[in-house]
């Protein structure tokens, strides 16, 4: 059998970064009491030997929870972060086990409420007496606070699945000798200390579905590369042959709008080059004693290449497509000449015997197949175009249905305590709303979480959500989104809470004057570039309504907004300063000059003390994704400060490295091309920048005006609410044709629009 060892050689890594965890639940009580090593008459030992903080399972574990506790406690990324010591009332311990010569060794972190067995148990744990100043339990997704399996909790954390509980290399072998006899075992001991009563866990888990997505959308992997795309997302499918009138038309229908019904993993083992082949041979070979006979070359490499299964819209078909055949939905827009051309077809289009299906039933769907092989011949061609419009044009327009609705998903209660004046009604008038209470805590309250002999603790609950399905997309709390406002258009001057925009860096200023442009406009720079939020928070609050009739509710966003600096910006003396305090008395009161929405501060202001609610504990700690090539991320804001907004000004996802796609380069091919040769080509291509931040999102962007419950319910009523328009649109055509209604009447009419929403395209029939 296997006999299980740890770690005893292990150094820590040069210079490295001490962090502590600030607040313990250890307690020495439950440290083990059998910690001297006893050998029984049969040879066996079994007790628990105290490890020291400097042998290498005590490196092992300080290395790998270092990194997780300085991201819990917002340390800036690059150093090499390492535990210092473990909280107070924690201890690591060896337990030996079985043969006095030969025993079996496992790590236990101890600590007041369970004995910690691997680094993936603990990691949780510490995160939460990193995060949570008030030590509520139930904000702890440890397996022990929670009560899950552990592998779920690893899989919605994004941990390693292969860390063993012990840090240990492979298990040893031994040869099993039969046991001994022994007598019937009898002894005295002290009963065993009773069960602690734990906190309630969380009643809502983060969702691994949000883990999954949001950690493949940040990841370049060398065997898969970005995900891009999601369950429930509405993208663009690339033909395998454009569909066009002709076969000398060049602007046909290239791209089909579907639905993501699952993704798959598919792996599979490709060849590999010839001089793969030698290097990696001459490399294994290298290894290898020369006495060794040679292995075989390896002549194949396993590769990984996920297949999502799409619903072509309006039609009958699910069709398996690549990453590389897939667009985001605003990264496409179809051209004029595309919707020019379905429109001039219409009328034919409908006289198709697969578009006779909208006569008989409208609910049907067209048993067109796009990418269908098509016959020799111009006629053959033709034909196939005439039997595309109808579905082509149907399609467009449920995708367009489908942009215009949103639903907050994944909701859960976010429960947090406020100081309120004891004498005033906020103290238990339940009708309240949270700004009621928290405009109380601010007339009330001198000094931050501090309660006073005038005031009480009420606890308020905030409904929250982790997602949102925005339109097309699905977006997340805690990945970045694009926002609709420009970044001059945000605080232009700055004040004490927000920094002024960033201009040009040195290298920039330098080639705008060697090219005589002028680089004091205040649009240089970040100015005229989009702004970014990484979202930290979705949540219902009470607003008074347009009317004034009372309270409705309105779903918000919260969190760090971010502008585009140069890659090489310093932030040095060519940046433009603060504004000073003019009462040289700390910070003042910011400028409601801005047109910009609300920032909620952390400091002190005019004698109270704002309230800024704490970081939700239901969350992970992601990175920022990889910035557009030659920039870089930058806080609008100082530390401590987050802007609460509407919705609507959220224009969609970003997408890091979409400028590389293969299926945008003849899209920023032509967008260059127009920009280069004339100015007018800029304004023409401003949704293809916008994708990117280059320029504000709100020239491609989502606009979701309706509330619908659940996905489903949006995709149901946008394919009818676009069948009844095709069809309205059909019965006109033919009252046109016999001459019953005037044409004016139904070119202007509203049930006549192929649009594509978010593309800034719309043309009537």
């Amino acid at each position: 059998m296997s006999v299980r060892r740890i770690a005893t050689k292990k150094s820590l890594p040069p210079d490295p970064s001490w962090v502590s965890i600030p607040r313990t639940d250890g307690d020495r009580k439950n440290w083990p009491a059998n910690t001297e090593k006893v050998v029984s008459a049969d040879g066996h030992v079994n007790f628990m030997r105290p490890v020291p903080i400097d042998e290498g399972v005590c490196i092992t574990w300080r290395c790998q929870l270092g990194t997780r506790v300085a991201a819990a406690l917002g340390l800036p990324l690059g150093p090499t972060y390492v535990l210092k010591d473990w909280p107070a009332g924690y201890h690591m311990y060896d337990h030996n086990k079985g043969p006095a010569s030969n025993p079996r060794h496992d790590a236990y972190l101890i600590a007041g409420i369970a004995k910690f067995r691997s680094i993936n148990e603990f990691i949780p744990h510490a995160e939460w007496l990193s995060r949570d100043a008030t030590m509520d339990r139930s904000n702890c997704v440890c397996k022990y606070c929670t009560k899950r399996p552990q592998k779920e909790i690893s899989h919605g954390l994004g941990l390693s699945m292969r860390t063993s509980a012990s840090s240990s290399p492979a298990p040893t072998q031994r040869t099993r000798k039969p046991p001994p006899t022994r007598p019937p075992h009898a002894t005295i001991r002290k009963p065993p200390p009773k069960e602690q009563k734990l906190h309630p866990g969380p009643k809502t888990a983060l969702s691994p579905e949000k883990d999954n997505d949001i950690l493949d959308s940040l990841t370049l992997r060398d065997i898969q590369g970005i995900r891009y795309f999601r369950s429930g997302e509405l993208v663009w499918c690339a033909l395998s042959s454009p569909i066009s009138p002709s076969s000398a038309d060049e602007d046909g229908i290239e791209f089909w709008p579907g639905v993501i019904e699952m993704m798959n993993t598919k792996a599979e083992a490709v060849p590999r080059d010839h001089e793969q082949d030698i290097s990696s041979t001459q490399r294994e070979d290298s290894h290898r004693p020369s006495t060794d006979a040679p292995k075989p070359t390896i002549s194949w490499k396993p590769t990984q290449s996920r297949v999502y299964r799409i619903k072509l819209l309006a039609t009958a078909h699910t069709i398996p497509f690549s990453d590389h055949d897939l667009l985001p939905y605003l990264a496409y827009a179809p051209s004029d000449s595309m919707i020019h051309g379905l429109q001039q077809y219409l009328p034919e289009g409908f006289h198709s015997p697969n578009s006779a299906i909208i006569a008989e039933d409208i609910s049907k769907q067209f048993d067109f197949n796009p990418f269908a092989e098509v016959g020799s011949g111009e006629a053959a061609v033709f034909a196939r175009f005439r039997e595309a419009v109808i579905p082509c044009a149907l399609a467009i327009q449920i995708a367009s249905h489908i942009a215009g609705f949103w639903t907050p998903t994944d909701e859960w209660d976010f429960k947090f305590t406020l100081n309120v004046p004891a004498a005033s009604p906020t103290a238990t008038d339940p009708s309240l709303s949270i700004q009621d209470l928290l405009d109380a805590e601010k007339a009330g309250v001198p000094l931050p979480n501090v309660p006073s002999a005038l005031t009480v603790p009420r606890t308020v609950t905030q409904l929250r959500y982790q997602g949102l399905w925005w339109g097309a997309e699905r977006i997340w709390t805690e990945e970045l989104v694009r926002l609709k406002l420009a970044r001059y258009q945000f605080v232009p001057a700055g004040n004490d809470i927000v920094y002024p925009p960033a201009g040009p860096s040195k290298t920039t200023q330098e080639w705008n004057t060697q090219h005589d442009i002028p680089s004091g406009d205040p649009l240089s720079g970040s100015g005229e570039k989009g702004l970014f939020m990484k979202i930290d928070g979705l949540f219902v609050v009470d607003t008074d309504s347009k009317d004034g009739s009372g309270k409705i509710k309105e779903c918000r966003a919260s969190g760090m907004i971010y502008e585009l600096v140069d890659h090489d910006w310093d932030g040095g003396d060519d940046q433009v300063a603060l504004l000073p305090d003019t009462n040289n008395k700390g910070k003042g009161r910011a400028s409601d000059s801005a047109s910009a929405p609300s920032s909620t501060q952390n400091g002190t202001k005019d004698g109270f003390h704002p309230f800024t609610p704490p970081r939700p504990i239901l969350t992970a700690t992601y990175p920022l994704p990889d910035p557009p090539m030659g920039y870089k991320f930058k806080p609008v804001l100082q530390p401590g400060n987050e802007v609460v907004l509407s919705l609507s000004l959220i224009s969609g996802r970003y997408y890091p490295h979409l400028f590389s796609h293969p299926r945008l380069r003849k899209i920023l091919q032509q967008a260059v091309e127009a920009t280069a040769s004339d100015m007018s080509g800029l304004a023409q291509n401003k949704h293809v920048w916008a994708m990117q931040g280059l320029l504000p999102g709100v020239h491609q962007s989502m606009d979701p005006v309706t509330w619908k419950p659940t996905r489903y319910m949006m995709f149901s009523e946008a394919d009818a609410s676009a069948r009844e328009q095709l069809r309205s649109t059909r019965e006109q055509i033919f009252k046109r044709q016999d001459g019953d209604v005037p044409m004016d009447e139904v070119v202007d009419g509203p049930s006549e629009s192929i649009s594509a929403a978010g593309s800034s395209i719309s043309a009537r029939i």
